[in-house]
């Protein structure tokens, strides 16, 4: 099956309300789509309801192919090292192997020995998506992967992405920074009903 991630009609719901206009999208592979719109239109809660964190919506959604979802929160120990950490991920998804990789590939070895709490923000951004290296998985979902890092360290992002895509991978990715992919999705606020009244309509 081509189709890596499909959505129907979908739409995130909070306090019975909704965030945006429902979509309508289908990955395949080789395809990245980039994920917009404004602050809090719920780009990170569509991304976490496809990753299994959230279950407030409606529609429907088919993920045809495993995921590996990269938020913008590194799920690292303050105290423990870059090693130590991206070294429990590795084990806990059985690919201990991948680890010499993530850190040449992320240009992260001179850095290993340094507790996470002590990296910059753009390190400690790199260290998160070096996670991208440890498992492979057909789709990446993506949570601002750019934010923080220098020029150089997005080219590198950059580079690990269109060899994801070479290889029949795919990606939906929410970012405000630009990334120059040809497809897009741009998340709406729904349309307010015009013809109910002022009182009804806040309520």
């Amino acid at each position: 099956m081509s189709d890596i991630l499909e959505l129907y009609n979908f739409s995130i719901h909070r306090n019975d309300i909704t965030l945006f206009e429902p979509v309508s999208l289908t990955i395949e592979r080789g395809q990245a789509y980039e994920l917009r719109g404004k602050n809090g239109i719920g780009k990170t809660s569509l991304l976490e309801t496809l990753s299994g964190l959230n279950t407030s919506f409606k529609g429907d959604f088919t993920l045809n192919q495993p995921y590996l979802y990269i938020s913008q929160h590194p799920p690292f120990n303050q105290e423990e090292t870059l090693l130590e950490n991206l070294s429990f991920w590795a084990a806990f998804w059985n690919y201990p192997e991948s680890l010499h990789q993530a850190l040449t590939t992320w240009g992260l070895k001179t850095l290993s020995h340094l507790p996470h709490k002590h990296l910059s923000q753009g390190q400690q951004q790199r260290a998160n998506l070096a996670r991208l290296s440890l498992k492979p998985a057909p789709l990446w979902l993506l949570d601002e992967p750019t934010a923080a890092l220098d020029q150089d360290s997005i080219t590198v992002f950059q580079s690990a992405l269109e060899s994801h895509l070479q290889q029949g991978g795919g990606a939906l990715i929410a970012t405000h920074h630009p990334l120059d992919l040809t497809q897009q999705i741009i998340l709406k606020a729904p349309k307010i009903d015009s013809s109910a009244s002022p009182l009804k309509a806040v309520a």
